[in-house]
């Protein structure tokens, strides 16, 4: 089982490292007729708690891949574990299991998909995240 230090390879001396931002407008601001909903994920325990991931991609994939956006080195988690994304219909984000081993935790539960409201858990392996919804014009 890898140290609590090789949690996150996206954490550089305990920064994250920001999703970068699309060329092109995103699906939350052609959704919302420009107003930007955004989203933020925050670990809430463990040697990484208090880091934060601003959503700027409409798709963040979750797992133990290096190629994913957020990459958890833990056991339990899979390749691509779970996907938080902007759906326009709703016009907010969802979090989806993407076929998982071990499944996704929504405020205790285990998920398949399920819309994302403020405030909001979700766990993946061991590591509790707390989505954080706020608008800007």
């Amino acid at each position: 089982m890898p140290s609590q230090s090789t949690l996150l390879s996206r954490a550089v001396h305990g920064t994250p490292i920001p999703f970068e931002a699309a060329s092109a407008p995103s699906r939350r601001q052609r959704a919302t007729g420009g107003e930007m909903a955004t989203g933020r994920l925050e670990i809430t325990n463990g040697g990484f708690e208090g880091m934060q991931y601003d959503l700027i991609r409409d798709e963040v994939v979750i797992g133990r891949s290096p190629t994913t956006d957020i990459t958890l080195l833990y056991e339990g988690i899979s390749r691509e574990h779970a996907l938080v994304l902007f759906d326009e219909e709703a016009r907010g984000y969802v979090i989806e299991d993407l076929a998982s081993t071990h499944g996704t935790k929504l405020n205790g539960k285990r998920i398949r998909s399920a819309a994302l409201a403020e405030g909001d858990q979700f766990q993946i392996g061991r590591t509790l995240f707390r989505f954080v919804l706020f608008k800007s014009d």
